[in-house]
């Protein structure tokens, strides 16, 4: 199993470049004659706001870039919208080594792609140049601002400029809205969004948002029972220094995974944590130098409960279909476990405790339908008897795991 779990992490990597550029989806853009074109637009991984975008007229034909020069609005259904505009931005610097101590903001005229966060009464925008966002506003007709949000330096300590909080008083009034809860107003995107979803809401009951927001973290819960194929070896150092090799041994392992899929980077990034249990059951005779007085029994009971704690990174094939991996650190439980050790012509059998220590395991699998997944696993080496001296061991184990997704 661990040679078919290199094999297949080998050719799936091989492939990496085609997945990452198979995902379009369908969208349009309105070029600068006011024509709207139908078409299906690259998805891509990029924080920083686009300044162009490939984009197909069928889904079977020839790659075109559209940029800036030509294009006025852009929109992924379901994902994404930008207009162009020709507007003030500040370019001031959030780099300790860089900051000025002028609280005002820098303004500099640029043509730009602005995400669209809410469309209302008020309106809501984003751009991202890598390194922070900055966000943008416009109520009713008026021209789109950005909000002031700015961090300079006051006799060496950090201060912050927050005259977006009095943008905000000043243009999005209504009942529903407190001064109290505008000071605790963070500039943060989603804070941001929920307000101004909020006051469109207020002056307009009938506000409904046309645009499709994911901003939320979500939780899913997943069910992922398994195979496992382990090894355990172990040597013994007395007067005549011993090895013992288990060979490979398959065994099931059932765990419950929770996973926290984030909202940013297209919800790319997870943190999982799954709860698991795996046991390894064997009995070996070991014959050393013909000697029939060395032969032993080695009888291993290895029940353990594994926690991994890591991240995953999803790679999208298709809207159905996606590919990811994940690193994981292993704190590993062990319980109604030993290691006996009997000579072949003596009754009396040599316990070891079994201890096991934390390890690192890797993870390449595939997700069907955010319903079924399979992943092959492997985790690194670990000392199973690390208490005693005179002995060292080594288990490791790769995973074939199958899960199916409650919610």
């Amino acid at each position: 199993m661990k040679n078919t779990f290199f094999i297949i992490t080998a050719i799936l990597l091989s492939q990496f470049n085609l997945f990452a550029q198979v995902q379009f989806v369908p969208g349009f853009f309105i070029n600068e004659n006011d024509q709207r074109i139908d078409c299906f637009i690259k998805n891509t991984d990029n924080i920083s706001s686009p300044t162009q975008f490939l984009y197909k007229l069928t889904l079977d034909g020839e790659v075109n870039i559209a940029t800036l020069e030509h294009v006025k609005e852009f929109e992924m259904e379901g994902i994404a919208k930008f207009i162009k505009q020709n507007i003030k931005i500040d370019i001031s610097t959030d780099d300790l080594n860089l900051m000025g101590y002028d609280r005002n903001p820098t303004f500099k005229k640029e043509v730009l792609f602005l995400q669209v966060l809410v469309e209302g009464e008020a309106s809501l925008y984003s751009y991202h140049d890598g390194l922070r966002p900055r966000l943008f506003f416009q109520v009713k007709n008026e021209p789109i601002e950005q909000l002031i949000y700015k961090r300079y330096l006051v006799g060496g300590m950090v201060a912050k400029n927050n005259f977006y909080k009095q943008q905000i008083y000043k243009n999005l009034t209504c009942e529903s809205i407190t001064l109290k809860e505008i000071e605790k107003l963070d500039y943060y995107k989603n804070d941001l969004e929920a307000l101004f979803h909020k006051y469109n809401k207020c002056v307009n009951p009938n506000y409904v948002s046309l645009l499709k927001s994911d901003n939320k973290t979500k939780f899913n819960l997943s069910i992922r029972p398994g195979l496992n194929s382990s090894n355990f070896e172990f040597t013994r150092s007395t007067f005549i220094n011993r090895n013992y090799d288990f060979g490979n041994k398959q065994n099931f392992r059932l765990g419950l995974e929770a996973e926290l899929v984030f909202p940013f980077n297209n919800n790319k990034w997870a943190l999982i944590f799954e709860p698991t249990y795996q046991y390894f059951n064997a009995t070996n005779r070991f014959d050393f130098q013909n000697i029939p007085d060395l032969s032993e029994n080695v009888t291993l009971n290895f029940n353990s409960i594994e926690l991994p704690i890591g991240v995953r990174h999803y790679f999208f094939l298709s809207n159905q279909a996606k590919i990811f991996v994940n690193a994981s650190y292993v704190v590993d439980f062990s319980f109604n476990s030993k290691l006996e050790i009997a000579n072949v012509n003596n009754p009396n059998k040599n316990e070891l405790e079994i201890l096991s220590s934390n390890t690192l395991s890797f993870g390449l699998g595939f997700k069907l339908k955010n319903r079924y997944s399979m992943e092959f696993r492997h985790f690194l080496g670990r000392n199973l008897i690390s208490k005693y001296l005179t002995f060292d061991s080594n288990y490791q184990t790769t995973s074939f795991i199958v899960g199916y997704q409650l919610f």
